[in-house]
């Protein structure tokens, strides 16, 4: 289990019923995260843990490093909504932050948008405050919803082990404690506590491709999301040990951007891809890493025996001398070419427009 101080454990082996009695070790690892930032949209799942955290500081004597973040996007019907879950938190007497999105009318992928936005206005808050970590309310069939998504884009194994526990965003540590918990686990908490919570109309607009899987799950009584959260972090772990074992060959093999040929083909298939996945990552410096879809098909070409050069996201991959394979970025590919290594040169390379872009 991956969790942050032993709230998280709380959580996952109590089935949330935190109450007072909390052993003192909990109460040191509750002042270490100390102040506790959760994001609140209002919607009963970040209500039932703002409140839970609420429960668990105040017996530990440390309600007051609690603070509630809500974001408004000032789209329509924002402020009432706002308004309502602003009265809801003052109610409990926790520190609530109320942080706009301004912005020029939005046209098109506006969930896109307001999320990118909502986690960039998230994070800044924190890191202006000096708040390491920022909790989030993501739950089992959130997850089962990511899991679906990514399968039918045929992800890799980062893509099917969904949503993880910990991510980074900004720099600041995302932390989510109920990736394991039902959704209705969540309502049974506020009915504990006889709190209201907002649903989001949007939820019901099935021109959204998650809406359409919740909808999928909730009519289909087969489907444990719960399960397939285990299943999500099993698949996690292996895709940990996978990484592992790219980063090892990496350590021992990696020489001035390149590696031996002979040495990654004896990798297996899956952990060569990761290798290239991570070079591809180091070179660019993008935020996401290279899909698995394109790592695959370049582990493919480069074990054609003819293979000389090709792209992948912006990275050059080609055969030099000594039977080794260098990973450079694509702007040098020409500077590369006149050095004549293996004696390629421009016309025994494929034309550029020839060569497969992967992506």
């Amino acid at each position: 289990m991956r969790g942050v101080g032993a709230f998280q454990a709380l959580v996952f082996n109590s089935a949330f019923q935190c109450t007072a009695g909390v052993s003192s070790s909990v109460n040191h690892s509750l002042t270490e995260l100390a102040p506790v930032a959760v994001a609140v949209s209002g919607g009963a799942d970040s209500m039932a843990l703002l409140l839970l955290f609420k429960e668990l500081l105040d017996s530990n004597n440390l309600g007051e490093q609690l603070i509630a973040l809500t974001v408004d996007h000032n789209l329509s019907c924002s402020k009432e909504y706002i308004s309502t879950v602003q009265s809801w938190i003052s109610q409990h007497q926790i520190r609530h932050e109320i942080l706009e999105w301004h912005h020029a009318p939005l046209q098109a992928a506006v969930e896109e948008k307001a999320r990118a936005a909502r986690y960039e206005l998230l994070t800044t808050y924190c890191i202006n405050n000096r708040i390491p970590r920022l909790f989030v309310a993501h739950h089992a069939q959130d997850q089962a919803e990511t899991m679906l998504m990514h399968m039918m884009r045929c992800s890799g194994l980062r893509g099917l082990g969904g949503m993880r526990p910990r991510s980074t965003y900004n720099g600041v540590e995302i932390v989510r404690p109920l990736l394991g918990v039902h959704p209705q686990e969540l309502k049974d908490v506020l009915s504990r506590f006889k709190q209201p919570y907002m649903t989001d109309p949007d939820n019901l607009l099935e021109q959204f491709e998650r809406v359409r899987w919740r909808r999928m799950i909730e009519q289909n009584s087969d489907i444990n999301v719960c399960n397939m959260a285990q299943s999500a972090r099993f698949l996690q772990q292996i895709e940990m040990q996978i990484e592992a074992s790219a980063r090892a060959f990496l350590n021992e093999n990696l020489l001035e951007s390149s590696f031996p040929r002979k040495a990654f083909f004896e990798l297996m298939p899956i952990v060569a891809q990761t290798v290239l996945k991570l070079l591809v990552y180091s070179v660019t410096k993008k935020k996401q890493l290279c899909s698995f879809g394109a790592c695959e098909n370049a582990y493919r070409r480069l074990s054609n025996a003819d293979f000389v050069a090709m792209t992948v996201s912006g990275c050059l991959i080609r055969r030099v001398k000594s039977g080794r394979i260098a990973v450079t970025q694509e702007k040098q590919r020409k500077q590369r070419l006149s050095e004549g290594e293996r004696g390629f040169t421009e016309t025994t390379l494929p034309n550029q427009r020839r060569m497969q872009q992967v992506q």
